[in-house]
Order: structure tokens, then C-alpha cells, then sequence
């Protein structure tokens, strides 16, 4: 600004002055960019411009329009900042049916969400169920257990929690979630944050499991409206986010 230049931006190896995280580079390269004046149009249009460019010179695909997001419908949708959107299976919020039927996990629970996983029902067996329980409930993702419901192809339901649900139950559950013969619901139960966390990683690993996610398949978005501040419990104070990369953000 002092200068008279209204903008600059430059390529530069970097090295990340933080704690490590499993899902960082120490070292990256990054792109900079500085500009003066600007509103936020002018930051996605300019970001969204050059991504779009790159791509079509480097690897010649045609992005397209970025769509757009905002930071809440993520996390209820998805439970994650940076959603990945190469392949389907949204959260469904359960609460409003799940509760009330006696199953104390459930109803105890700030949150019940699912999703749905398409044609499995009859390749997995209850030793994949078993295991991929197991997965969750390692210390990295800490949930407490996984229920689940098959719509068999012949109509009949199989589930985890037949004793506290009907049939006729369940087959509304599977409606609430457009799922069809052959599909899996997967639900998981307890704090909300968490509980969409745990969530997000299921989703994330049947992606990868079920082939979902297509090599040279890129689906880029813009999550906006991030809250400027969260809680933390154990300082029993808020602090400011941290973002999983420079985000428009605004104060909720």
C-alpha cells in the first residue's frame, strides 16, 4: 500500500514454524499473494482464476465454477472444514426419529447421525463390520461404537439394534436416508463435535474402501463464514480457529 503496488504475489518454499500434525508438511510450497483494497469477491475470484488456470495449462482439465459452502452446512453435512466432495454419503441428523425407543445410547446421546453406503449390504460380512468397528474405536478417532442397519435385497432389514427398533422402524429410517436394497446405514451416537468427527473419518475410509475416491478426480470448493472463535474446553475459554488454510472469514 505504502509503495503504490496494488498487489503482488510470489512462489517460495516455506517452513511451518508450528507443531508438527500428522496431516501437515514441515515444509511446503506456497503461493502468496498480497493485495490491497480488496474485497472478498476479489480474493476467491483471484484464487479461483489462477487454480482454474493451472490446472487447465498443467493437466488440461476445465475446472469449472468452484461451488461454494459455508463452514456451517460443512460441518452438518460432512463434519469437516474441507469436505470431500468426489464422492457422495451426507449426513443424515437422526434425533428427530432415533430417540425415545428405549436404546439408552441413543438417547442419552447430544447427537445421532448417519450415512449411507451404496450396494454393500450383501459383500459385508459381519467380520468387515467387526473390523471396521474396531477402527473407529482406536485412540485416533475414539468412538464408542458402531450401529448399523442393512437393507437386504430382498427387502428385509438386518440391524445392530432390532431390539429397541421395529422393522417398519427401520424401514423408515431407510427412507429418511433414500437408501434402496442393498444399502448400509452406519450411525454413530454421542457428543456432537465429536460425534461428526468420528463420522467424517468413517465416511472417509468407506470412500477409500468402496473405491469411491478416483484417481485424477479433483472437486475444489470454497468453504466460507468461518467462525472467528471456538471454544476450548480444556483452557475453558474461547480462541481463535485455526483453519486448515487462509479463509474468508467473519465474525458468528
Amino acid at each position: 500500500m505504502v509503495a503504490g503496488i496494488d498487489k503482488y504475489f510470489q512462489i517460495v518454499k516455506c517452513f511451518r514454524d508450528e507443531d508438527l500434525r500428522a496431516d501437515r508438511q514441515p515444509e511446503f510450497t506456497q503461493i502468496d499473494c498480497e493485495m490491497s483494497f480488496v474485497h472478498i469477491e476479489d480474493i476467491l475470484n483471484t484464487f479461483e482464476g489462477l487454480a482454474r488456470h493451472l490446472f487447465l495449462q498443467t493437466l488440461h482439465i476445465d475446472l469449472g465454477d468452484f461451488p461454494r459452502m459455508s463452514y456451517d452446512d460443512a460441518m452438518r453435512l460432512y463434519g469437516s472444514d474441507k469436505p470431500d466432495l468426489r464422492f457422495d454419503m451426507q449426513f443424515v441428523e437422526m434425533n428427530d426419529f432415533a430417540k425415545g425407543k428405549g436404546f439408552s445410547v441413543f438417547d442419552d446421546a447430544e447427537l445421532v447421525v448417519g450415512i449411507c453406503a451404496k450396494g454393500i449390504a450383501e459383500t459385508y460380512s459381519n467380520k468387515d463390520m467387526k473390523d471396521l468397528t474396531e477402527w473407529l474405536q482406536r485412540p485416533q478417532i475414539g468412538a464408542k461404537g458402531l450401529v448399523y442397519v442393512k437393507y437386504q435385497e430382498d427387502g428385509s432389514i438386518k440391524s445392530t439394534v432390532s431390539k429397541f427398533y421395529t422393522d417398519e422402524e427401520l424401514h423408515q429410517w431407510a427412507a429418511k436416508f433414500g437408501a434402496e436394497k442393498g444399502d448400509v446405514i452406519f450411525v454413530l451416537s454421542g457428543e456432537a463435535e465429536k460425534t461428526r468427527k468420528q463420522l467424517n473419518e468413517l465416511r472417509l475410509e468407506l470412500g477409500k474402501k468402496l473405491g469411491l475416491i478416483k484417481a485424477g478426480d479433483f472437486k475444489p470448493l470454497w468453504v466460507l463464514d468461518f467462525p472467528l472463535l471456538e471454544w476450548d474446553e480444556e483452557a475453558g475459554r474461547f480462541h481463535a480457529m485455526h483453519h486448515p488454510f487462509t479463509s474468508p472469514k467473519k465474525k458468528t
